[in-house]
C-alpha cells in the first residue's frame, strides 16, 4: 500500500493492480469526515494523471455528520451500476467515515457481470489492508460439533 498525504487526506493505494481479460484494476481509499473531505481527495487523486486517465474512476463513501446523521452516495462514472454495488460492499462491511475510489482500464474485452467482483474484490482487500476495517469480534464463539 502506499500513502500519499495531500490537502491534510491520506490516500491508500493498493500498490498491485488486479488484472481480467485485459482491463486493469486499482483501488483508492480515504478517510473522510465530510463532503468537503470526498471532494478533495477525489481531487487529489485525479492529480495523478494515471488515475485521471482511468476509463472508469468508480466512488462510494459513508461518513457520519456533525448531527450524527450517516451521509452516503456513490459516482458510477460511466460503469453502469458499478458505483451501487461498491457503496453496498461498504454498507455490508459497516465501514464509516470511508471514501472507496476503484480505477479501471479498460482492456478491449467487455467483462459482463464479472466486472463487479473485480471492483468488489480489490475494493474490500485494500480496505482490509489499509486497517481502517476492523471485523467484528464474535464474543460467543461456535463450539465445534463433534
Amino acid at each position: 500500500i502506499s500513502t500519499n498525504v495531500i490537502m491534510r487526506i491520506r490516500i491508500f493505494t493498493l500498490v498491485q493492480f488486479f488484472s481480467e481479460r485485459k482491463s486493469h484494476f486499482q483501488a483508492h481509499i480515504c478517510k473522510i469526515n465530510s463532503k468537503k473531505d470526498v471532494d478533495n481527495a477525489l481531487q487529489s487523486l485525479l492529480k495523478n494523471p494515471k488515475i485521471a486517465g482511468a476509463t472508469h474512476n468508480i466512488m462510494a463513501y459513508r461518513f457520519r455528520n456533525e448531527s450524527n446523521t450517516l451521509a452516503q452516495d456513490y459516482d458510477d462514472d460511466g460503469e453502469a451500476k458499478a458505483g451501487g454495488r461498491l457503496l453496498e460492499l461498504i454498507e455490508l462491511m459497516g465501514v464509516e467515515n470511508l471514501m472507496v475510489v476503484v480505477s479501471r482500464w479498460f482492456g478491449g474485452v467487455l467483462l459482463g457481470p464479472s466486472r463487479f467482483k473485480c471492483i468488489n474484490n480489490i475494493a474490500k482487500e485494500t480496505i482490509l489492508e489499509s486497517g481502517f476495517y476492523q471485523p467484528p469480534t464474535d464474543s460467543k464463539k461456535k463450539k465445534k460439533k463433534r
